[in-house]
């Protein structure tokens, strides 16, 4: 597996200890001007607004949680994929231009273009087509008794997802072809959900794409069939095009 482009953790970490101090200083002057408002009333204001501002800080803790458990997934997926050979080259954390939102990772191989969409959720998801949920158990009542039925609490679709980054990819690759004889081959971008956490318990009813667990990820792409194969000289033009044009 050949790296073409890595993604910039330090630069999400960066942002995330950013986000926990400024957090930090916003409710340490919230505390300050609270004890002032007791002395001097017209601090009120003050503190009102640099409230809104701490309470606006805190969701940012909130999403630094996410990006975190996101980092950790992507870099276990890099990690994995490197049982591919060096035929396969790989481009994580791409944002195409202009801003399409990002595709976690991108395989290009001669057996065919893929856009992994990685998740890293703990518990129990389920899935019926283009529609998952996660699935939590009420608390059972003191006495035992048995187990009540799951609650399903919708989830954004994660196949929907994963299809409109595959076909941002291939409008993308199409549009962006200045190579006269790269213009008439056919592009085919395989989507791919690939969950990172092995305890993870899935409920799956015909997912419309590819849903594999993390060890299954390299297996899949070395079997994926395609009458379109790719040369070696067309992935590396792809992938010229693509670092190109991605942003970040």
């Amino acid at each position: 597996m050949q790296v073409l482009k890595e993604t910039n953790y330090e630069y999400m970490e960066v942002k995330i200890k950013r986000n926990r101090k400024l957090a930090l200083l916003s409710f340490l002057v919230c505390f300050i001007l609270f004890l002032l408002t007791l002395i001097f009333p017209l601090c009120l204001l003050g503190f009102i607004i640099t409230l809104f501002i701490a309470l606006g800080y805190l969701g940012r803790l909130s999403r630094n949680f996410s990006w975190k458990k996101g980092i950790a997934g992507e870099k276990e997926v890099t990690m994995t994929l490197q049982e591919l050979d060096n035929s396969y080259y790989l481009l994580n954390d791409v944002v195409l231009y202009p801003k399409h939102g990002n595709i976690d990772h991108i395989v290009l191989g001669q057996n065919g273009i893929f856009a992994i969409e990685t998740k890293n959720y703990k518990g129990e998801i389920g899935c019926k087509e283009d529609e998952w949920y996660l699935l939590t158990y009420p608390a059972k009542k003191r006495g035992g008794g048995r187990r009540k039925r799951p609650v399903k609490k919708p989830l954004p679709s994660i196949s929907k997802q994963a299809k409109r980054n595959a076909t941002t990819l291939k409008n993308f690759i199409e549009k962006h072809i200045e190579d006269v004889n790269l213009k008439t081959r056919q592009i085919d971008v395989n989507s791919i959900v690939a969950f990172v956490d092995p305890n993870l318990e899935l409920k799956l009813r015909k997912p419309t794409v590819e849903v594999l667990r993390l060890f299954e990820l390299p297996e899949s792409i070395k079997k994926a069939k395609t009458d379109n194969r790719l040369s070696d000289q067309e992935l590396k033009a792809f992938g010229t095009l693509i670092l190109k044009y991605s942003i970040g």
